[in-house]
Parts: structure tokens; C-alpha cells; sequence
């Protein structure tokens, strides 16, 4: 289910997500346990993306029949 957040100041915008990694980015969190974890899910989320991008690395040179290495 989404989410809607809606960003106060000049440059009010809204964003709809259902990702809890960008829920997390647009609080100001002061609690260092909870800067811990918002620490941890952007970690997972770029090894999330980087094993994505290696992955249609490896497709595209599988199928387009050209050697890695």
C-alpha cells in the first residue's frame, strides 16, 4: 500500500512510495539507535540496486552471445 508524504517549506512536493527506505530518508530522526537503522536500509537498498545492475550485466552479455572477462 502507498504512502503519501508531503514535504513542508518553498518547495512543497508530494511523493507517493511504498518504500520504507524513502519513508525513512524524509524524517528528521535525532535517536542514533533509529539513525542506525535508517543507515542500515540505505546499505541494503544500494546492494539491492548493484546485485540488479550486475545481474542484467551478466543477461545482456549472455544473450547478445559476447564473452565477459
Amino acid at each position: 500500500m502507498g504512502k503519501i508524504l508531503q514535504s513542508t517549506g518553498r518547495a512543497r512536493s508530494v511523493t507517493v512510495t511504498n518504500d520504507g527506505a524513502t519513508i525513512l530518508k524524509s524524517l528528521h530522526i535525532d535517536n542514533p539507535a533509529a539513525k542506525v537503522l535508517v543507515d542500515i536500509s540505505k546499505v541494503q537498498m544500494m546492494k539491492l540496486v548493484m546485485e540488479q545492475l550486475l545481474s542484467l550485466f551478466w543477461l545482456e552479455s549472455f544473450e547478445g552471445g559476447r564473452e565477459v572477462g
